[in-house]
């Protein structure tokens, strides 16, 4: 099994990782295991209102992560160069689980909806902190 440092030092990004607390466990679930999780479900039009309480939530400065304008900056990057095209990944248990850059590039250009898959029921972490 993976241990807490090994996903603590994961790259960012398309090998990243959604991490939240359920039944008071700190519980991971692997980015790209999340896409492949996806492959059944049908890709909507998910109105982007239904969206924007995940836009005032700190999404990656925990613990000893400081909101440097460096990394602001770095963001900002991410958010521009991000491909509309692939559907964010939301799950009715935990919100918005893989594309906040999305969300947010399709909200500062006044987008009305993104492509989105929805987890009615959502997989098993691939980690759990004991």
């Amino acid at each position: 099994m993976i241990n807490e440092s090994e996903i603590a030092n994961m790259p960012e990004g398309f090998h990243g990782k959604f991490r939240t607390i359920v039944n008071g466990k700190l519980c991971t679930w692997f980015i790209q295991n999340l896409i492949e999780a996806t492959n059944h479900l049908q890709v909507l039009d998910y109105p982007i209102k239904e969206l924007e309480q995940y836009l005032d939530v700190n999404t990656w400065f925990h613990g000893d992560k400081e909101p440097s304008p460096l990394k602001i900056i770095e963001h900002w990057r991410r958010m521009e160069t991000a491909n509309l095209e692939h559907p964010i990944i939301i799950s009715k248990d935990h919100g918005v689980m893989d594309g906040v850059h999305r969300l947010m590039k399709a909200y500062y250009f006044n987008h009305q909806t993104i492509r989105a898959v929805v987890f009615q029921r959502c997989p098993a972490p691939d980690h759990i902190a004991e």
